[in-house]
């Protein structure tokens, strides 16, 4: 280490990670999408997949718990037929605001799919985020209300959400995996009618 090729060999390695990381932020100006989901404002589905994999590694090192919300809106697409062009995307959009304020700074928000977004929620039980995921659902429903201009008619906004969690996550749990099994806890829910909260372990 104290030969005259190292100090060399250190400097090429300093210039390649600043090179390194000018090329990522100019790729961030140009495409924040990388980051930022523009419709909702959360994160992207792309560091959805970085950020539980963390989580998921660092609650079962220490032995904490971990839920994951997968909060999917009912019958989205059907919005633009009935009431109008990008109507969809303005519920995303609020869908992405209320979320922001109903959770928690520490927890992670992420756009998951065209009609759904997450909520990673370290150091937080299933039974707690159960509760919470059922309140926000009822505040979803009363807060974010539609209306039908041909008649006058009222459409509130329903969300089925899946809560995936455990108080203590077990070895070797694949994020991907927890992924998959809150996609199967929204389907289950959307089978019996949607609106509604369904529970599934990690």
């Amino acid at each position: 280490a104290t030969s005259q090729a190292w100090p060399l060999v250190a400097q090429r390695v300093r210039r390649g990670t600043l090179s390194l990381l000018a090329r990522f932020t100019s790729a961030l100006n140009s495409s924040p999408e990388l980051l930022y989901d523009p419709t909702t404002t959360l994160l992207s589905r792309r560091l959805l997949d970085i950020v539980l994999a963390q989580e998921v590694a660092r609650a079962e090192r220490h032995g904490r718990p971990l839920t994951l919300l997968l909060l999917s809106i009912d019958r989205l697409e059907a919005l633009d037929a009935t009431l109008g062009a990008g109507t969809s995307e303005r519920v995303l959009e609020r869908v992405g605001i209320l979320t922001r304020r109903y959770f928690r700074v520490h927890d992670w928000l992420a756009r998951f799919d065209g009609n759904s977004v997450c909520a990673v929620l370290p150091d937080t039980g299933p039974e707690i985020a159960g509760i919470l995921a059922e309140r926000f659902r009822v505040s979803v429903r009363q807060r974010l209300v539609l209306e039908d201009h041909r008649d006058g008619s009222r459409v509130p906004v329903t969300l089925t959400i899946a809560v995936i969690g455990a108080d203590v996550v077990p070895a070797g749990i694949a994020p991907d995996g927890v992924l998959k099994a809150a996609t199967q806890a929204v389907n289950r829910a959307l089978m019996d009618g949607g609106d509604r909260t369904e529970r599934g372990p990690i």
